[in-house]
């Protein structure tokens, strides 16, 4: 049982949602207090990258700052320092060679970033040696247009096998949007346009006919095969418009089953923001989603209508298939559980079209 099956007084399953589950496990929810709660600022300057101290009492003597220049997610130059005697309030200033954030930009095809970590060198009472307590990441190039590809200029009523739909329904506890009905909420335009080989573009006009959209996206089913999940975009964990402090760009491989966040009461879980994701069999065979200017993608065996009616993860069947969806926007997350919803700069604009195009590649 959990804590909101017995009689009250109580607040529901708020009772059961902390940062940390009964079992002690690391959740998202924990990875982005400790990204908004780190006591080292990061700036990046031209080609230099300053930190600031902001602890209290304490000295940075010892720590190793890990640099990465990143093409495309992919690692072209790692630059590793133990750092000096950096008092509270002191900053530090590490150059990058010009010529390697050239030779990574030499590189890409989309993003070029620069990531940095903080790394204890030691191990201690809460933690072992090389534990993370802070990051930072930073766009040095970013080309979000796709590259000209021949086109066989054939519109097309699918892409690879796979038909998209428009879809609006999200059920988070902060938000309990019941409304499934997602036909009368904007008018939609999804185009197929078949490319040379075994690739679609398809593209997407979403106009809202108001400005509560919970996503701004399409939906598709998938095989119920492809569990093997590879991606270029923010993780490990799962993130939003107001949730992503304390994930990092880079290429991420996991299955379906751990895209998902152990929610106790089960609700929408598992979008990440991303460039690209494959998503194959055991054999390799699947799908390949590109979309350069980058999108919100989740994948898992459940609807959205699935966990909203269900009261405990033990009592959700998997669906004959995957449940892919794919967002231009997502509407953040907000605080409405305990305070307000979220804040005007992370809700869907209702007053205007969203279009977006993403590439299908048949694996």
């Amino acid at each position: 049982h959990t804590g909101y099956d017995f009689p009250g007084p109580h607040q529901g399953n708020f009772c059961s949602n902390g940062v940390v589950t009964a079992e002690r496990e690391y959740t998202a929810k924990l990875a982005e207090v400790k990204g908004a709660y780190q006591y080292i600022h990061f700036e990046m300057q031209g080609h230099q990258l300053c930190l600031t101290n902001k602890y209290a009492f304490r000295s940075l003597k010892g720590m190793k700052l890990q640099c990465q220049l990143l093409a495309d997610g992919k690692s072209v130059k790692t630059i590793t320092k133990t750092l000096p005697d950096i008092a509270p309030g002191q900053n530090y200033t590490l150059e990058i060679p010009q010529r390697d954030i050239e030779k990574a930009k030499g590189k890409t095809k989309v993003e070029t970033v620069i990531t940095a970590r903080i790394l204890e060198p030691r191990s201690s009472s809460y933690a072992p040696a090389n534990h993370q307590v802070a990051h930072y990441h930073h766009t040095l190039h970013l080309n979000d247009k796709f590259p000209n590809e021949p086109a066989l200029m054939i519109l097309v009523r699918e892409a690879e096998g796979l038909e998209f739909s428009f879809q609006n329904h999200r059920w988070i506890e902060n938000d309990r949007y019941h409304d499934t009905n997602s036909s009368n909420k904007a008018d939609v335009q999804i185009s197929y346009t078949k490319l040379a080989g075994s690739s679609t573009l398809v593209n997407v006009s979403i106009t809202p006919r108001d400005g509560n959209l919970r996503r701004a996206g399409v939906s598709c089913k998938l095989p119920e095969t492809l569990t093997n999940v590879s991606y270029y975009g923010h993780g490990p964990y799962e993130n939003y418009p107001d949730r992503n402090a304390g994930v990092l760009p880079g290429r991420y491989q996991q299955t379906v089953s751990q895209l998902a966040e152990n929610y106790i009461k089960p609700q929408t879980t598992g979008d990440r923001f991303v460039r690209e994701v494959t998503l194959t069999d055991a054999q390799g065979h699947g799908y390949k989603i590109e979309c350069p200017q980058g999108l919100y993608f989740s994948a898992n065996p459940y609807t959205d209508a699935d966990l909203m009616n269900a009261q405990h993860q033990w009592e959700l069947k998997p669906q004959s298939y995957i449940n892919l969806q794919l967002a231009a926007q997502l509407r953040g997350l907000g605080n409405a559980s305990c305070g307000p919803g979220p804040m005007q700069k992370y809700t869907i604009d209702g007053s205007k079209p969203i279009t977006f195009t993403f590439k299908v590649t048949k694996l």
